[in-house]
């Protein structure tokens, strides 16, 4: 005979099946997420609190905390379905309307005094606001990483804004550069920058890409797991979501509003300055580019004609060339960045050289004008602060190069 103790026994032993369900759903939950953002730093810390919230709050006893852990795994879902549907992790930009003042007094070698750097709302550095909107007879997209992004120099300062105003009308140029970025985000830009009435775009290319190739060449261990794990699930990463950007924004405007933030900035750098002289020395000596780069940049070739965009390619200028004194390489930290072991400075040297000639060669055989900017400066600090990002002097001096090879190449006659 069926009683109601029987009956309430099993109403309690589904509901224990159904609270280990979702215990161990929660678990997979944090492990996810902490697969999907293991690096760069601080999110592998985010990633824990906000996916280890909802699995912690299963040891509380119900009530509105638990609830509350319960509904935060539910919007981390949520947040993840939408982060790959509707956001391209390789599309990256600044914060848009960003409005920074940082004090390099003294501290920063050859970039001296306040620096005030904008973006528009669009996440851009431009000189003017400009309609996207609307066209433009002459809008160009200045696409690269760090070296095109100069986001320690004043607006006035930039290498593109110097170029805007050496061309003069009707030339409106766009700096689309982010500091970390690889070809494979400048395709995604290009695409970016042809919906947003680009007319031609430049290309100051390699430094992140023979770095990357340097860095997967060497990582090994847990290193390399990290390393690979990062790259494969970025589409899921919580910073590429609405909520991690906006996170992401709100937190560097409370860093960057910060008086001290310059010194901070200067105090890490130096941190990482002498990379020549860590105890771990190795070999690395490529006789080819990365085969992503290449095919990379053979999309972003083939897109230029289909589009008919002006495109100009850019060689990397670097330190890394005979006459940069000790002095000067003690301030290297990019050899590569970020890690514990260094190549030679003579490797370092090699490796710019391959992916310098190789793009001067590959211009050559696609009919894409190639300007070579590694003559234009000094290796040292009149013209760079560390191993290859310009200070105010050396902005100066590619932005008068460029302004002299795209004449050369007929861009004044062509957008007049």
């Amino acid at each position: 005979m069926y009683t109601l103790a029987q009956d309430a026994g099993c109403v309690h032993h589904r509901g224990a099946d159904l609270s280990g369900w979702v215990t161990a759903g929660f678990g997979l939950l944090l492990l996810a997420g902490l697969a999907t953002n293991v690096a760069p730093w601080p999110w592998p810390v985010i990633a824990l609190v906000l996916y280890g919230l909802p699995l912690a709050s299963r040891a509380l006893p119900a009530g509105r905390l638990r609830r509350f852990g319960a509904w935060v795994g539910v919007f981390m879902v949520l947040h993840a379905g939408i982060t790959v549907a509707l956001y391209d992790p390789d599309l990256k930009k600044l914060p848009g309307g960003m409005d920074v003042s940082l004090d390099f007094v003294d501290k920063l070698p050859g970039v001296d005094g306040v620096q005030h750097i904008t973006t528009d709302a669009s996440g851009f550095r431009a000189s003017g606001q400009i309609d996207y909107a609307n066209d433009s007879p002459a809008r160009v997209f200045a696409i690269g990483g760090s070296t095109t992004e100069q986001i320690y120099l004043d607006d006035r300062s930039t290498w593109t804004h110097l170029l805007e105003r050496a061309l003069g009308e009707p030339f409106e140029i766009v700096n689309a550069g982010v500091s970390g970025t690889r070809s494979r985000h400048y395709l995604v830009m290009l695409e970016h920058a042809i919906a947003l009435g680009a007319d031609a775009a430049i290309f100051l290319v390699g430094v992140n890409d023979w770095n990357w190739h340097i860095r997967d060449a060497q990582a090994e261990g847990i290193g390399a797991w990290t390393w690979r794990v990062s790259d494969a699930t970025r589409a899921w990463a919580l910073a590429n979501g609405p909520f991690g950007r906006a996170l992401w924004q709100a937190w560097s405007a409370m860093t960057v509003s910060d008086s001290g933030e310059a010194e901070r900035i200067v105090a890490r750098l130096d941190a990482r300055r002498g990379s020549l002289d860590r105890a771990d020395r190795r070999a690395f000596n490529p006789d080819a580019v990365a085969a992503t780069y290449e095919a990379d940049m053979a999309a972003i070739a083939e897109r230029c004609r289909e589009s008919g965009l002006a495109c100009v390619f850019v060689t990397q200028p670097a330190g890394y060339r005979p006459g940069a004194t000790a002095d000067y390489r003690a301030g290297f930290w990019m050899t590569p960045p970020y890690e514990r072991y260094t190549l030679s400075f003579e490797d370092m040297a090699r490796i710019a050289s391959l992916y310098n000639d190789w793009l001067i060669d590959f211009g050559t055989r696609e009919g894409i004008p190639v300007c070579d900017s590694t003559g234009w400066t000094e290796p040292g600090f009149r013209h760079f602060y560390d191993d290859v990002h310009l200070n105010v002097a050396g902005a100066g001096a590619m932005a008068e190069g460029l302004a002299w090879c795209l004449a050369d190449v007929g861009w004044p006659d062509r957008f007049q």
